[in-house]
């Protein structure tokens, strides 16, 4: 009898349980509308590259560091005596002129990027 009895109290609280979960309405998983975001994380700098490559730049320290932002990863960069040579000992970020050079061991990683300023 007291296995009964337990099966249905938990026939019965089930149901409960489950509707009180906040479940999307159907029209809104099925939605075609989109808006857009923006992916430049606060405070960074992005930059579009050769070969269709984009990274951000985020200053920090007082500019005597930066996070070097790719698509799936982030390194923390610091100045080296140079004023535009930011290391970490195997990355480098070197800042030119007009672009921003990115290499580590194995080479250059992304060259001839720009600032792209927002509108």
């Amino acid at each position: 009898m007291n296995k009964i009895y337990l099966f249905l109290l938990l026939m019965f609280f089930f149901p409960l349980v489950a509707c009180s979960l906040k479940m999307d309405s159907m029209s809104e998983i099925l939605s075609t509308e989109y808006s857009e975001q923006n992916i430049v994380p606060d405070g960074a700098e992005n930059y579009y590259c050769d070969e269709n490559k984009q990274f951000f730049l985020k200053y920090v320290d007082e500019d005597t560091g930066l996070w070097l932002i790719y698509p799936k990863r982030q390194l923390k960069l610091v100045l080296i005596d140079n004023k535009n040579l930011y290391s970490n000992g195997v990355t480098t970020v070197i800042k030119e002129a007009n672009s921003v050079l990115v290499k580590d061991d194995s080479g250059i990683l992304y060259n001839n990027c720009i600032e792209k300023k927002e509108n």
